[in-house]
């Protein structure tokens, strides 16, 4: 932990990785947010987010290791849909985001399972035509 539980740092077997940032919900008492974090990860070779903007609907954002979330996403999708599949404690949420026939579809985690990747804190899947493609855990 950072900062009196600002940033919150987790060991894997891939090295260091931040999995909590906790921001103020404004940066002064007259300021308004201005986004919400809603699902951040990384795979082997990208830098994954999902956020809503205050007032416009969810996007999805990916960057090509190396190039920094300071920069340019190198791809943007708006427009998601959040849904939430599971029960209970085993409930987790799903963010759809389509692109022409291209979707991306990015979940959290619900109950543990066996097929799951260990330290994996999600997954994402790609899909052409609603036929399914590329798939990786995030971590």
């Amino acid at each position: 932990m950072y900062g009196r539980g600002t940033v919150w740092i987790r060991r894997t077997d891939l090295g260091y990785r931040i999995v909590t940032i906790n921001l103020p919900v404004t940066a002064r008492p007259d300021q308004k947010p201005i986004y919400r974090v809603r699902f951040a990860c990384q795979t082997e070779k990208d830098r994954i987010v999902v956020d809503q903007p205050v007032g416009s609907p969810l996007r999805y954002r990916l960057w090509h290791k190396p190039h920094s979330v300071l920069k340019e996403s190198d791809v943007e999708i708006t427009n998601g849909k959040e849904s939430v599949e599971g029960t209970g404690s085993c409930a987790y949420p799903v963010w759809t985001f389509a692109d022409g026939t291209s979707k991306v579809e990015v979940e959290g985690l619900g109950c543990s399972d066996e097929k799951q990747s260990k330290d994996a804190v999600g997954s994402i899947q790609f899909l052409n035509d609603d036929k399914p493609g590329a798939f990786s855990w995030c971590f």
